[in-house]
């Protein structure tokens, strides 16, 4: 992202444009010094102003150096949208699909104990009946929680690996949210999905 100072009149400077600006101020400032100590129109004067002049193109030329290295440094950075990549990954379809259907079948297991409840007449019956579904149910609850986070961890690993795969192919030092950046960056999300879905990648843990 690039930097912009603002004047009093309103119009915006790159680092580049300030650093002349802040140039120019400073000898007009050093000028009218140098008329209080009558130094400006004499060998003396003259001397102190080349040298002013000297060292603050010297540390120009050193600014402008410094301010291209770091642009040229920002355009290694790339952002992804998770979320695009998540909704467009295959593998991550599947998952998903797969908990659904597992928790499908668990509100399917929840009303066909209740059927058969129903068709209980023993009070007896009916209070063992409900410990062993609450038993079963809370078995199947736990099954379901596990499968759900290991195809969330999988899925989420999944796409880190591939990240970092297109990133050290692209020569990209760092990949970040695309919710952090405000402008530049390269984005990699299309890249991401590309090789997710391709013959390339192998899923973790599959």
């Amino acid at each position: 992202a690039s930097h912009t100072n603002q004047d009093a009149l309103g119009y915006k400077r790159g680092p580049t444009q300030t650093f002349y600006f802040f140039h120019l101020s400073l000898q007009l400032i050093i000028v009218k010094i140098m008329k209080l100590k009558g130094y400006l129109h004499n060998d003396y004067g003259e001397l102190i102003m080349k040298k002013i002049n000297a060292i603050l193109i010297a540390a120009a030329a050193l600014f402008t150096f410094a301010s291209a290295n770091t642009q040229a440094q920002a355009q290694t950075i790339g952002y992804v949208n998770y979320k695009n990549v998540e909704s467009n990954y295959e593998y991550a379809k599947n998952a998903y699909k797969e908990i659904d259907t597992k928790y499908l079948e668990l509100q399917q297991f929840l009303m066909d104990k209740e059927k058969q409840y129903k068709n209980i007449d023993s009070p007896i019956n009916k209070k063992n009946f409900e410990e062993q579904v609450q038993k079963d149910f809370k078995a199947k609850s736990e099954e379901f929680d596990k499968l759900k986070l290991k195809r969330a961890q999988e899925v989420e690993n999944n796409i880190l690996q591939a990240t970092k795969a297109v990133a050290a192919d692209k020569k990209i030092d760092v990949v970040l949210d695309y919710r952090v950046i405000f402008t530049g960056g390269t984005d990699l999300s299309q890249d991401v999905i590309n090789y997710l879905n391709s013959g390339k990648f192998k899923p973790i843990n599959k």
